[in-house]
């Protein structure tokens, strides 16, 4: 890559302006996000199994490459991926993120990869346990808004 073009790219990814020429060229830090990544608003997994997870993100836009990324480790070295899914307009940048072959009563660490890139932000990261595969004792509660 050329010096120029590496520091337009650069200065572009940074959300930074360039002067030239006595003009500054305004570059829109949130057109530069957009164009290089797809931003996770939010995450919760659930459905979880002794070999299996689901995990559902909002994404900032639409995409037809996204995945779930686990690993134990909380910083996602060594990752298994999920398999590829569409989170479009029809369901409101939702995608509902599965992945299988894990091991019983393991701590797995996740995030999600969107168009080829895993968003690192803690908003955009999650844990979960998966439970044991023999039989366990176990609490669960049950709430309600409803006022009435």
């Amino acid at each position: 890559m050329r010096r120029k073009a590496f520091i337009k790219y650069s200065l572009l990814t940074t959300g930074l302006a360039v002067l030239k020429n006595n003009r500054i060229l305004a570059l829109a830090y949130s057109a530069a996000k957009k164009k290089f990544i797809n931003q996770v608003n939010f995450i919760w997994s659930g459905a979880i199994t002794p070999n299996s997870a689901r995990v559902t993100a909002k994404l900032q836009d639409p995409t037809s490459t996204a995945r779930l990324v686990v690993s134990t480790d909380v910083n996602l070295t060594n990752p298994t991926f999920g398999t590829f899914v569409t989170a479009g307009l029809s369901t409101n940048n939702l995608g509902h993120l599965v992945i299988n072959n894990l091991l019983p009563d393991t701590q797995y660490y996740y995030g999600v990869e969107a168009d080829g890139h895993i968003d690192m932000l803690s908003n955009a990261r999650g844990r979960f346990r998966t439970s044991k595969a023999e039989p366990y004792s176990f609490f669960f509660t049950v709430g309600s808004c409803i006022s009435n």
